[in-house]
């Protein structure tokens, strides 16, 4: 009798434990070369959830629901709601003052300007030439609250080819 009350104690404690930690985070597969050389297809990351109350940051990598692309997306946030972000082949400008960004490899693309409305984020991929983002999209500025989660760990190696599907819930893919 005390070994199923110990089983059932443990299976409750572990399903407890799984529930706190599926509603801080959640784990996204990369779909797509927009953000090489920093995230590669297949790369694993573990994504923490947005909360109302945390600050977005220039230089995040976040997960957000695009509506005009009807997926998620992870992207690079490059500007904050009030600021005038010039984007060309030379890099990016916030107010006037370029931007540092070492992660970008591969410029190119689109040069444009944009005044990111309040509320609102610009978001670019770091392989500027292949990156379907602010700069090509019909709606460039995503709301704050589209925002899913931050990206907290780019380092997971792409897991082997296994031929089995994930399980819903488990794992969102993202392009």
């Amino acid at each position: 009798m005390d070994q199923v009350l110990a089983l059932v104690a443990a299976t409750l404690l572990a399903g407890v434990i799984g529930l706190s930690l599926r509603s801080l985070g959640f784990v996204t597969r990369v779909e797509s070369w927009s953000m090489a050389p920093s995230l590669a297809p297949g790369q694993l990351l573990l994504t923490r959830r947005r909360r109302a109350s945390q600050s977005i940051r220039r230089g995040d990598v976040v997960v957000v629901d695009s509506t005009e692309l009807d997926r998620a997306v992870v992207k690079r946030v490059l500007g904050l709601g009030g600021e005038h972000v010039e984007v060309s082949a030379a890099g990016v400008q916030v107010d006037g003052d370029q931007v540092p960004e070492p992660y970008v490899v591969h410029p190119g693309g689109t040069s444009v300007s944009f005044d990111v409305p309040r509320g609102h984020l610009l978001l670019l991929g770091d392989n500027r030439g292949r990156s379907s983002d602010s700069r090509s999209w019909e709606q460039p500025y995503l709301p704050v609250e589209a925002v899913r989660g931050v990206v907290v760990s780019q380092r997971w190696p792409a897991p082997a080819p296994s031929g089995r599907r994930p399980r819903p819930g488990r794992l969102l893919r993202a392009g």
